[in-house]
This record gives C-alpha cells, sequence and structure tokens, in this order.
C-alpha cells in the first residue's frame, strides 16, 4: 500500500498545500491501507481530497458517486488544470460521448471517473466498471442512501447491489451532516462491513454564528440589510417557500440591494442567470430555497442568512457551511422568530402522510383505472381531500416503493403534480404493503430534528460548542467568543426608543383595558383600600369545592388573571408558558431579553408570584377556554376570543381555582387565612 508521505508529497506537488487539514490525514491513512470508511465532514471540511489523493497516489481508477452535476464539472476542470485524468458520465454527456468514455474508463485512462448515482440503472456500465480496475468507489453525500437522512434519493438505493456486482471495491462514503442513525443506515446499505467512521472538522472558527429573535418580516428585513451591508461581500439568504424567495428578494431590492430568487419553479434560464451572476459578484445577495447551493464552489461567500428556521441542525450546518470557505470571517444569522417552525411542521405532514391518507390515494388509483381513466396525480388529487398537497407525492412514493403502483413522467403540461400512475395490482389489493410502525418511526424522527434545530434557537451557551456536541465531534470547546450566545450584541439605543413607544401603543390600543400602567396603577391601592375586598371572596378562599366546580374571581384575583391574559396578547402567540411566567415575574433571563420582552407594558406586572403559580394560572385560563395551546413539539399560547373578552373587562371571569392550587393565589397575603 502507498504510505501517506507520497500522499503528502503529492498534495503539495498537485494541489499546492503543505499540510493537511483537520481529520484529512486520519482519513486519508485509512484508505491507503485499504480500509472501508465512513467519514463525516462539513461543507467546506476538505472531503473530496480524502479521495482525490489517494486516487492520484494509487494504481487503478476512483470511481465518484455524486448527484451533483455542478460540483463534477467543478472538480474534474480544476483536476485537469493540474494535471490529473479525471472525467465525468451523467445525464449532461451525449450517448456517444459516454459510450467513449466508458470505453476509456475500462482501459484506465482516467484515474478519476464522476458518475451520478442513476447511472447503476444501466447494465452496460455496471458491466463496464466491473471489467475495469476500480480500486476505490468514493460515495458523496452519502447521506442521500438513508430515508432517515434529511435530502433521500431512491436512485442510491441501488449502489449497494451494484458495488457486490462489481467485485466489491475498496468503499469511502463522505458526507457533510449525518446523525448516528444515519450512519448505521448507510454503513447498512453500502454493506461497509467493519468501516472505520471518521467525525471532524465541524468546529469551524471563522463563521460567526448568531441567533436574532424577530418579532416579525420588518424585524428581519431590517436585522438582514444590516448584516448584507456590514458584510463587505456577496453571501445567500435561505427561505422555506418559493414564494417567501420571491417576496423576500423583492423586498431586498427595494432597499437598493442587488438581490436575485433562486427556487425550482423558476425556468432553466432565469435559474442559470442568477446563479452565474452570483458567482461572477454581479448580485449582494441571492435569494434561495434549499435548491441552492449543493456542489456551488463559490469560497468568498461572506454571509448565509435563514429567513426561516431550518428543519433540521444536519440542514442548517449544510447551509451555513457554504460561507467563508476561504478560511476568511463570515457571518451566519438565524432570524428566528418561533412561529417559522409551521413551514417545517408542514413539510413533515405532508412527506409523511397517514395510512387513511395512502389508503385513500391508493383506492383513488384502483377508482380511476376501472373506469378506464389515466390515472395522473392531478386526477387522483380530485378524489382525494388532501390538507397537505405534499401529502400525495409521499402517498404515491410509499405505494410504489412497496410495489402496488408505477409512477411515469406525465404527457400533461398542465398537471402541477407531474406524474402519471399504473396500477401494476391484478386484482386490487385488500391490504396495502406498507410498514407504518417504520413511516412513523421516521416521522418522529423529523419532529425530533425539529426540536434539536429550536433547541439551537434557543440556546443559552456557546452556538459552536452546541454544534460539535450535535456532531459528536470530539474537539473540546466551551464558548467560541464570537457567537451571539458567547458575544451577545448589545441592543441599540434606537430599539429601545421604539420599545418605548411600543408601550403607548399598548396603552393607546387597549385605552382603559386593566393592562400595562393600568395595572401597576391597581398594584398602587393602599393596604386599607385591599382590606375593604369583599367577605365573599375570603369565603370562597376557605371553602371546599368540588374538583370541576369554577367560582366568579374577586377584585384582585380578576387584575391577576387580567395581567396574564395581557402579556399572552402582547407575546401575541410567539412563545410558551415559561416565557410568559418569565415575563410577568421580570426575569432577567436571556430569553426573556434578547427579544426585548422587558419592553413590554406586561413585565413584571407578577413579580411577587413564583414560575409554578404564573403557570397555574396559565393552566386555569386554558381549561376555561380563554387560552389556546398551539400544536407542535414547543406550544405556544395565544388569547381565543373569549380570553380577549375577559383581558378587556367584557365578560366576568370564572375559573377553577381548586384544580390548580389557586385558591388564595391573587389575595393579598394579609387577607389570607394562611400560607399555602
Amino acid at each position: 500500500m502507498t504510505d501517506l508521505s507520497n500522499a503528502l508529497s503529492a498534495l503539495e506537488r498537485v494541489f499546492g498545500f503543505s499540510e493537511f487539514r483537520e481529520g484529512q490525514d486520519d482519513v486519508i491513512r485509512a484508505v491507503l491501507e485499504g480500509e472501508n470508511a465512513l467519514v463525516v465532514m462539513p461543507t467546506g471540511g476538505g472531503k473530496s481530497l480524502c479521495y482525490q489523493l489517494p486516487a492520484i497516489v494509487r494504481e487503478g481508477t476512483t470511481l465518484v458517486v455524486s448527484p451533483l452535476i455542478a460540483l463534477m464539472k467543478d472538480q474534474t476542470d480544476a483536476l485537469a488544470a493540474r494535471g490529473v485524468a479525471a472525467t465525468i458520465i451523467n445525464s449532461t454527456v451525449t450517448p456517444g460521448d459516454v459510450a467513449r468514455r466508458i470505453r476509456a474508463m475500462r482501459s484506465g485512462a482516467y484515474k478519476l471517473v464522476y458518475v451520478a448515482p442513476e447511472r447503476f440503472r444501466s447494465e452496460r456500465f455496471v458491466e463496464a466498471a466491473a471489467e475495469a480496475d476500480i480500486s476505490l468507489v468514493a460515495v458523496d453525500e452519502a447521506h442521500c442512501i438513508s430515508e432517515w437522512g434529511h435530502d433521500f434519493r431512491p436512485d442510491y438505493r441501488l449502489l449497494g447491489a451494484s458495488l457486490q456486482r462489481i467485485g466489491c471495491p475498496q468503499i469511502l462514503a463522505l458526507t457533510a451532516t449525518a446523525t448516528a442513525e444515519v450512519r448505521a443506515d448507510i454503513a447498512r446499505q453500502l454493506v461497509l462491513g467493519e468501516a472505520r467512521h471518521f467525525i471532524a472538522g465541524f468546529d469551524r472558527p471563522n463563521l460567526a454564528l448568531r441567533v436574532v429573535p424577530t418579532a416579525g418580516e420588518r424585524d428581519k428585513l431590517r436585522e438582514a440589510v444590516a448584516t448584507i451591508r456590514a458584510s463587505g461581500g456577496s453571501g445567500i439568504v435561505y427561505a422555506a417557500t418559493r414564494k417567501a424567495v420571491e417576496d423576500t428578494a423583492r423586498q431586498l431590492t427595494a432597499t437598493g440591494l442587488r438581490a436575485a430568487p433562486y427556487h425550482a419553479g423558476l425556468s432553466d434560464r432565469a435559474r442559470a442567470e442568477a446563479q452565474d451572476a452570483f458567482m461572477s459578484g454581479d448580485l449582494d445577495v441571492i435569494v434561495a430555497t434549499n435548491a441552492f447551493g449543493m456542489g456551488i464552489d463559490k469560497p468568498d461567500i461572506r454571509f448565509v442568512i435563514h429567513w426561516h428556521i431550518p428543519g433540521s441542525i444536519e440542514a442548517y450546518y449544510q447551509e451555513i457551511g457554504r460561507a467563508g470557505r476561504d478560511g476568511l470571517p463570515s457571518t451566519c444569522t438565524l432570524l428566528f422568530n418561533y412561529a417559522d417552525t409551521r413551514f417545517q411542521q408542514f413539510f413533515i405532514d405532508g412527506s409523511f402522510p397517514g395510512p387513511d391518507v395512502v389508503a385513500a390515494v391508493y383506492a383513488a388509483v384502483v377508482g380511476l383505472s376501472a373506469a378506464g381513466r389515466e390515472p395522473t396525480s392531478s386526477a387522483i388529487a380530485g378524489r382525494v381531500s388532501l390538507k397537505n398537497d405534499m401529502s400525495l407525492g409521499s402517498a404515491l412514493a410509499m405505494l410504489e416503493r412497496a410495489g402496488h403502483i408505477e409512477r411515469m413522467a406525465g404527457n400533461d403540461p398542465g398537471d402541477r403534480f407531474g406524474k402519471t400512475v399504473r396500477l401494476l395490482d391484478d386484482p386490487p389489493a385488500k391490504a396495502l404493503r406498507i410498514n407504518r410502525s417504520e413511516i412513523g418511526a421516521r416521522a418522529a424522527s423529523e419532529q425530533r430534528k425539529l426540536r434539536r434545530m429550536v433547541d439551537f434557537a434557543y440556546a443559552d451557551q456557546c452556538l459552536r460548542a452546541f454544534i460539535l456536541r450535535y456532531f459528536q465531534d470530539r474537539k473540546p470547546l466551551e464558548a467560541c467568543g464570537t457567537c451571539s450566545s458567547c458575544s451577545p450584541a448589545p441592543r441599540p439605543a434606537r430599539e429601545r426608543r421604539k420599545a418605548a413607544a411600543m408601550r403607548a401603543v399598548d396603552r393607546m390600543i387597549l385605552d382603559a383595558v386593566p393592562m400595562g400602567e393600568n395595572l401597576r396603577e391597581h398594584l398602587r391601592q393602599t393596604k386599607a383600600e385591599r382590606k375593604d375586598q369583599s367577605a365573599r371572596e375570603i369565603a370562597l378562599g376557605r371553602k371546599q369545592l368540588p374538583e370541576t366546580a369554577t367560582r366568579a374571581l374577586g377584585e384582585h384575583q380578576t387584575i391577576v388573571a387580567r395581567k396574564v391574559l395581557s402579556c399572552v396578547a402582547r407575546l401575541n402567540g410567539r412563545f410558551g408558558k415559561s416565557i410568559v411566567a418569565g415575563v410577568l415575574r421580570g426575569s432577567r433571563s436571556k430569553k426573556v431579553l434578547e427579544p426585548g420582552l422587558d419592553a413590554l407594558s406586561t413585565y413584571g406586572l407578577l413579580r411577587e408570584m413564583t414560575v409554578d403559580e404564573i403557570g397555574a394560572w396559565c393552566d386555569a385560563l386554558i381549561a376555561a377556554g380563554h387560552i389556546d395551546v398551539s400544536r407542535g413539539a414547543y406550544p405556544t399560547l395565544s388569547l381565543t376570543p373569549s380570553g380577549r373578552d375577559a383581558m378587556r373587562a367584557v365578560v366576568p371571569l370564572s375559573l377553577e381555582l381548586e384544580r390548580f392550587g389557586l385558591t388564595r393565589s391573587g389575595v393579598p397575603i394579609e387577607q389570607r387565612s394562611g400560607r399555602r
């Protein structure tokens, strides 16, 4: 086997580097020693060198499997410029050139051959690869082989069996992001056996990670424009939907920035023009869905901004990894609003439809086929009531993998789903071969990933350390000194002036409602006035009532309830119970101060209560139907119509005080018969 010293010599001779990056030497040594390996190394960490260098110094041909056409071209062009024989075989190459390149591969003319995964559908190619001297197969973007990964590609499923057919060559699987679950699936699918796993390079000191809490689109636009103008270069803004991409690009252009949208719904020409303008430096910013960036080799991206929260740490880190690949300082900003998780929840719901939806889709295919009608996707959608358009494609994919149907490209340009379906069952199946438990487990996995992404957004500790721990990178790090947790940005005076104006607006809008300054006035009652509280409330406080009984609140308890309702109203459905309690308690925690919640007129109105006590008041108001709780991993609170009426004193308040341990809560201490 070739030793590492030969590789180090080639590193300097061919690539002009005098030393390896973190983690590269260990991987290259394992490859040169003939071991199968699985490498998890982030974007910009130098994964490609881990197979290019061994290919150069060893005998034989390295087959590189990649789904990224742009990356294939960039890398083969760069290798050719360095005198390394490399070529590509994918859909951009004419059939004649494909045949010539396969013959040359068989004769050993190339050191590296880049192929798309769908090439393994070709018997001719698999036979040619079996006859060639393939010394190594590098499977790039290896997470695509796993349905547990964040970018599953069905064509990758062909690789395991195909590699067995071409003689079980040495395999190097590489990915920028993979959880332990995904790594295990990659190893199983590719039959890696006792492969060594390498996880390194996730610490990118030149990337300043920032999470900026935002109240809405105006906040996002202001933060984004400030970041772009301070960056000194160009960058990417990622948004969750095509509409958001176009709206955001329009807003940024209106501020005088050179911005363009990029998403899969645009024409090939429009996407190519946007990409070329971005690569040449003619744009300040390209606004894109996650369709943009894979295989893009632009080293001087100075910022990456996430307009919406991504669905996982894996997706987030892959996208921010496109910044600062030249090693110079770059900024990665997440404009965080919890309400944006609804986009990712929509994607999860659409990706994992319930059994009833899958059964309804199958029944529609059977019904259309029996009626002699072509079961196009649009025709199926017309027969099935769908709350989420994505769920149709997902249901059809499940049915296809189970062998019930076959999907083909549609002929109708007006079909927005673009697929024609052929029923394979004859007669139709009475029971579907769908693994419900596996689908449920995958859906739960996606929910957990989203939850961890939200944890990152709310994290008090170092964000870079959070990333290293998540990916199990063993590099010790407690505080980076540059992220928004380690070095929080001061809140500008202009924002404090704006917050003061908001307090005035609070009073103007709610006028005589017992909230804000009006509630503070209630707190200024003298002890004598408090002692005049009705004896009825005191009596009720001592009486043992059934657990489900409600009671009309006295004056002071009504004030407490309205304080809670008012705080929920001001938080506008963006936060959960713990933040509501923190605001009312006057908490100085980062989660309260960074979003500017200490500027709310309800801040500190219930300092005398504990967090648990305020939480119990929230629970009582929820039980009474005055507060609504959102679904999802991180429930948020918002007022119901009855809650708004109660807050404005339109209706009297009655709550189940005993049930939530609030019999004496809200009653002045000197009027209680004893402490709880």
